[in-house]
This record gives C-alpha cells, structure tokens and sequence, in this order.
C-alpha cells in the first residue's frame, strides 16, 4: 500500500490521481481498513473536475462500501448517484449500470424491501437483451 501511497502523490494529473486514491481505497477494503478508504472515496468524489465514468465508479465503490459497514441510506444513495450518471454514459458503460441496478437490488433484498428489488430486477431484465452475460447473474439471483 506504501507503493500506492506513494504514487497517487507523484501523479501528474487529477484524474491520474483520482484513479490511483481508487486502488488504494480498493486495496485498504481488502485489508479491513474500511472507514480510510471511505475518507479517500468522499474526497475523490468532493473532485470538481471528476470525469463522469470515474464519478460514477467512485459512486459504486462509496456504495458497496456504505453497504458493508451498515449504512443503508448512504448506499441507496449512493447507488443511485452512480446509476444516475451511468445513464448519463450510455452506451458508454452498460455493462457497469446493470452492475449497480443488480447491486442495489442485493440492497433492497438485504433490506426487506422485495417488491423495489424486483421493480430493479425487471428493468434490469429489460435491459439485458443485449447484455446476455447478465442474464445468467440475473436468474441465479
């Protein structure tokens, strides 16, 4: 992780940064550093400049995130910033927006909320003519 540190201080740009303070993030969650790599996801996404794609990956990470430390809301939010702006992409990123509707719709079931999870599942189903690797994720689901 030093190495990384290291690297997100000698990037040349924002969003060579940003991208590096993600797989840092990543790699501090996969340590069980949780709460730190929340604290460089809120800042990335405090970027005024943050591109979109980046916007929308840094929303679903903060999001997953929320999600394993309990803090429901927070992830539905955050859930939805990211489907927001993966719509805004579209077709750039179709494979990620199925990704985060199947995420959230995990959420709604965790939750007890089953008829938003499967509103989230038919649209996903819906969407996934074109998509057919999701297809089989969505059926095991």
């Amino acid at each position: 992780i030093s190495v990384l540190s290291k690297s997100v201080v000698a990037a040349s740009s924002i969003e060579t940064k940003n991208r590096y303070e993600m797989v840092l993030a990543d790699a501090l969650q996969s340590k069980g550093e949780w709460k730190r790599s929340l604290q460089i996801l809120q800042a990335i996404d405090l970027t005024p400049t943050l591109p979109d794609d980046l916007r929308a990956s840094n929303s679903f990470r903060m999001a997953r995130l929320h999600q394993q430390l309990g803090n429901y809301a927070e992830a539905e939010k955050s859930y939805r910033g990211a489907i927001q702006t993966y719509k805004q992409l579209q077709p750039g990123k179709p494979d990620e927006l199925l990704l985060v509707y199947n995420s959230l719709a995990i959420l709604f079931i965790q939750l007890g909320n089953y008829a938003e999870a499967e509103r989230l599942y038919v649209e996903l189903l819906r969407q996934t003519d074109t998509f057919s690797g999701y297809y089989t994720t969505l059926q095991q689901n």
